[in-house]
């Protein structure tokens, strides 16, 4: 049997896998091994067996190289007139003849360069436009000009249908700041296309959109170190199943009924978890979740904040007066010619609030207002109730800028509560039975939705470190380290963890360096912990229960939600997926920035920077619109409480109350100066 003879007998090179048809135009020359090389048939040349090579040398064979013509070949031929039958061909084809034939199909010579290039319109059209330098120039203008003709009316159709589709469907023009959305409409509707049907669309195009997203879905889980899985309930209308990772980035994986328990909604998700690396927990505004893979569990802390603040604003009515006397004051300062003539920023002057953010910064501007334009814009008492209510409110609106914030840990806001309930304690003014009723109802809160890993997170959390923690609570927390701590390492030794925490918590030892507590290593607890790998145990729970993350949702968006009364609501879960499946992390730095005046406790920023215009950070989501005549802001506040469930099944009695929180007047401060501090931090970080 000869060569050719054997390597058509040979049939397929690997099992399953037919040759080329490279492979007609070579015999089998030799084989050393797995090491075989391959004869033209034409030249009876040698190559290697390499797909790319043999193809090389078929189109440089001489023997295949078409005979020169004794005629010299005209620029276009009359006889020439079409690429393919039925098919014209293009302008561009006056500036080429055809100059060879190959398995990769036909090439092309520019007539005036004489250089080669494919049949690709666009490379052609480039050539001639671009990199030939003997065209002249009246033939490149052309080209020029029938370039951007073509881009022009592509991109011009394309905008057309966007926008069409913005106005046709009522879609909210926000979807236009999605990237992942922008992207699926450009695979739905591609620029320069015919029509998509809708038909067509949700048959094909959205099942291989939501097949990427699926795989997209599943690498984030891989790469991912730690995951808490955000079950985010709107009452009586759906849920949102989001994980969110360790750099705040989130996708939605699931949208589902609000009948369903947790537990069937982590059996609905559990593959894409099913071979994660990661850590997953569970954050939830309705506490209903539970599965033995869970490592953290609790309740949304925004959620929890804002029915804080209802408890406030409903045991406490001189807060509720205080913002009604702020927005009475701007109102009647913007009323008056003859104090617009004395104010120098009557332009930015917030007349009206309707967002929690605005209420905080108009009560900003009428302490303002009444410090330098004196007594006779107030009423009786009105001076005390504006300081009164600005106290109070402090760490509400604290809590809010760190609600809208990527990377905040549940011991950063179980903190903050601890200063918002020690604001009240110690007022000045306020009746004792006033205070008791507020604290009573703090307790409820803590004893009914607190979970032990937070008091963990505000020892931790180098940015709180331990601020905000009783006696009592300290030694909770501790109990808390060692517990977690064990159930990861078996064999744990709790002396050399109790060790290294006292260390960590005195600033002794390893953690006594005033390096270690820069700002730069501070402000992230992942950065800090970095540092103290040699103390893998301790290490392990810091980094757990900092990378859980405790908000579902942020406290302005409850509190918009509070006020709406239309919301919108997808109902087509594929589209639906792909609308929402990328939430990129907010700029800390713009939210820090939006809250700046309304998170000056000391109100001691210049007064061209309290009336400043006010910067809207919560504007109408990809699923949901704000009501534009929706309940007042205080309203909707005062019915948080009886709209929402004030006990959960579970509940373990003692395991966080207010006997674990340093409500007094040096714990508060420790907590208003940590907090302050990295609001101003993360400012200035640009």
């Amino acid at each position: 049997m000869d060569a050719a003879d054997d390597v058509d007998s040979k049939g397929p090179s690997r099992l399953g896998r037919k040759r080329g048809p490279v492979y007609e135009h070579f015999t089998l020359a030799s084989e050393r091994g797995n090491i075989k090389r391959f004869k033209c048939k034409h030249c009876e040349k040698e190559t290697s067996q390499n797909r790319k090579r043999m193809e090389h040398h078929l189109e440089e064979c001489p023997v295949l190289q078409p005979a020169p013509s004794r005629e010299p070949s005209p620029l276009v031929s009359s006889g020439e007139t079409t690429l393919q039958p039925g098919r014209k061909r293009g302008a561009i084809y006056e500036h080429f003849v055809l100059s060879a034939e190959t398995l990769k199909g036909k090439r092309f010579k520019c007539i005036h360069c004489h250089k080669e290039t494919s049949q690709n319109r666009s490379r052609m059209e480039h050539h001639i436009a671009v990199e030939c330098a003997a065209v002249d120039a009246a033939a490149k203008a052309a080209v020029h000009r029938a370039l951007e003709s073509s881009e022009d009316v592509v991109t011009s159709a394309y905008s057309d249908k966007i926008v069409l589709a913005l106005i046709t469907d009522n879609v909210p023009w926000t979807l236009l700041e999605n990237p992942f959305y922008v992207a699926a409409f450009g695979a739905l509707q591609p620029p320069g296309t015919a029509p998509l049907t809708m038909a067509a669309a949700r048959s094909i195009v959205l099942p291989r959109l939501q097949g990427a997203l699926h795989d997209a879905m599943r690498r984030f889980v891989e790469n991912a170190q730690c995951l808490t899985l955000v079950l985010d309930t709107r009452a009586d209308e759906y849920t949102n199943v989001v994980l969110i990772n360790e750099d705040a980035t989130a996708y939605l994986l699931e949208r589902m009924a609000p009948s369903m328990d947790g537990a069937t909604i982590l059996a609905t998700v559990q593959s894409y978890l099913s071979s994660r690396q990661a850590t997953v927990n569970v954050c939830s505004n309705e506490s209903s979740a539970h599965a033995i893979y869970v490592t953290l569990t609790g309740i949304c802390m925004g959620h929890v904040s804002l029915r804080h603040l209802a408890a406030l604003l409903r045991h406490v009515p001189a807060v509720a007066a205080a913002c009604n006397a702020a927005v009475r004051v701007t109102s009647v300062v913007a009323s008056r010619p003859e104090l617009l003539h004395a104010w120098p920023h009557p332009g930015q002057m917030a007349i009206g609030a309707r967002s929690w953010l605005e209420h905080a910064v108009v009560l900003k501007q009428a302490i303002r207002l009444q410090a330098e334009l004196g007594e006779t814009l107030l009423q009786a008492d009105d001076g005390p109730l504006l300081r009164l209510g600005d106290t109070l409110l402090a760490p509400h609106v604290v809590l809010s800028a760190l609600s809208a914030m990527p990377g905040v840990s549940s011991g950063m806001v179980a903190a903050t509560w601890a200063w918002s309930l020690g604001a009240v304690v110690h007022a000045v003014g306020l009746a004792d039975d006033v205070k008791a009723a507020y604290t009573s109802a703090i307790e409820n809160e803590l004893v009914t939705f607190g979970e032990q890993h937070w008091m963990a997170a505000m020892v931790l959390d180098p940015r709180v470190h331990g601020a905000g923690l009783s006696p009592k609570g300290r030694r909770a927390a501790e109990a808390a380290i060692v517990e977690l701590a064990s159930s990861r390492y078996p064999t744990l030794e709790p002396a050399k963890l109790l060790a290294g925490l006292h260390a960590y918590t005195t600033k002794t030892g390893d953690f006594g360096a005033a390096l270690h507590w820069e700002a730069f290593y501070v402000r992230s607890p992942r950065v800090f912990w970095g540092r103290f790998s040699d103390y893998a145990e301790l290490c392990a729970v810091a980094s757990l229960v900092c990378s859980y993350t405790p908000l579902a949702a942020s406290i302005e968006t409850y509190m918009r939600r509070a006020q709406a009364t239309s919301p919108c609501i997808e109902t087509d879960a594929s589209v639906a997926s792909l609308r929402f499946a990328h939430a990129c992390p907010a700029d800390a730095t713009a939210v820090a920035d939006a809250y700046a005046v309304a998170t000056d406790v000391a109100n001691a920023l210049p007064s061209h920077n309290v009336f400043r215009p006010i910067t809207e950070l919560e504007t109408a989501r990809n699923d949901e619109r704000w009501s534009q005549d929706g309940r007042p802001l205080l309203e909707a506040l005062a019915s948080v409480a009886s709209n929402s469930k004030s006990t959960r099944p579970g509940t373990t009695p003692g395991r966080f109350s207010v006997d674990c929180l340093d409500t007094s007047v040096a714990g508060c401060a420790s907590v208003q100066a940590a907090m302050t501090a990295y609001l101003d931090l993360v400012q200035t970080s640009r």
